[in-house]
Parts: C-alpha cells; structure tokens; sequence
C-alpha cells in the first residue's frame, strides 16, 4: 500500500468520505464540511443529516436564523478541524477600554456571541464551553467590561438556565461597580422593558448573595455546561 493510499484511509475513517453543504445567513454564505465530524460533534446535524429529513437526502442545511453568523460559523469550522476555538483579536479594542457605554459593540467580539447562541440552539455543551473561555479570556487580557447591547442581547438569544445568562449578569453587576452606574442601566433599559427587568433582577439577585467581582477572573468552569457535546 502506497504511503498516500494509506493516508487517504487514515482520513477516511476519521472524517469519513461524506461531504454535506451548510448555507449560513442571509445571504446563504456556503460551507463545505465532512458530514461525520460534523454530526460525531453536534448533535443538530446528527439529527439533520441521519434522521428521515430533506436535509438528509439533499445533504445541506440552511442555517438563517437572526443569529446564524458566516463570521461565527467559520469559527466553528476552525474548532471542528483544529479542536481550538481561535482566540479574539486583542489589538482591536478602540479609546479607553472602560467607557464601554459610550463605546460601539466591538466587532471582533460578535461572531463569538453568535457562535454561543448557534450553539445553545444546537444543544453544543462542549463549544460553548469553548467559546465562552474565549470571551472571557479577550475581557481580562483587555480589561475591558461588557457591553451592555451584547447582554441584552444575550438575554434575548438563551434559555433561562444558560450559563451565559449567569456569566451575563456577574459581568454586567461587576461593571457597574466599576463604572458610572446609571448611565450602565440606562443603556441596559433600553431594550424592551421586560428584558431589562429580567436582567436587572439577575444582577440584583447575584448582588443579594455574593460579593460582585470580575467574572473572568473566575475559573471557567464556573460558567460551563457540564453535560452533552
């Protein structure tokens, strides 16, 4: 056996020879991925791709919810291929880094909080681990706080029990500390007003029972889904 043949047989059976098409955002951004790794790795497209659905038969997914992000979706490619989540630019924080409130949502940081919420849908423990260090990791190299739009948004795009929300509101109750409070809120209430209640009444409840310290200074299990992929 030829030393090629043998590493095409050793790929193969890791990734297998199946390839299926993934069509991301708006504007149906196209991927091309190993159909194995894929559903060995989440089980949304186990789901997809092995159960008796078009997908199945046509071999491609569409993924064009408000949240589904080429941007965060080629992070994911990175992660199935590489097993690391790449780490946020660090040289893209713009000003001072503690006028958040006055600042724009950095753009580096969304396809981050998008992959999150891709993979909270997709019931993808073990990325949103991942990219949750992540986050974590690109605020305490910066020591930048949270935007305020990105934990409304967070509220809005995760379930009641997600990790995220609890790191959400223990990052959003430290950066009030820190900074001018009131103009935090403010800027927090400007989502829908039910949203903004809920955030505040996790932040409150948080502040009730523990002292409010840097969250990613915290160990990232702390914030980790423990079951599932």
């Amino acid at each position: 056996m030829s030393s090629n043949k043998a590493l095409t047989e050793v790929f193969a059976h890791g990734l297998g020879i199946e390839i299926v098409n993934i069509f991301v955002g708006a504007k149906r951004q196209q991927y091309t991925v190993h159909k194995e790794l894929l559903c060995k790795t989440i089980p949304f497209f186990c789901k997809a791709f092995k159960g008796g659905f078009q997908e199945a038969k046509m071999r491609e997914v569409y993924l064009v919810d408000e949240n589904d992000d080429a941007a965060g979706f080629e992070l994911l490619i990175h992660w199935l291929y590489k097993g690391v989540i790449p780490s946020i630019p660090t040289d893209c924080i713009e000003g001072e880094p503690w006028k958040v409130v006055e600042a724009d949502v950095t753009p580096a940081v969304i396809p981050y909080h998008n992959l999150y919420y891709m993979a909270e849908k997709w019931c993808a423990s073990l990325l949103k681990n991942q990219v949750l260090d992540e986050i974590c990791k690109f605020h305490r190299l910066t020591g930048t706080h949270m935007h305020p739009d990105l934990i409304v948004k967070g509220f809005i795009n995760t379930s009641e029990s997600s990790p995220m929300r609890d790191y959400l509101a223990h990052a959003g109750g430290f950066a009030m500390e820190q900074i001018n409070k009131r103009r935090y809120v403010s800027k927090l209430c400007e989502s829908e007003q039910d949203v903004a209640l809920e955030i505040l009444q996790n932040i409150i409840f948080i502040a009730d029972f523990s002292y409010l310290e840097d969250p990613n200074l915290k160990p990232g299990e702390e914030f980790h889904e423990v079951t599932g992929h």
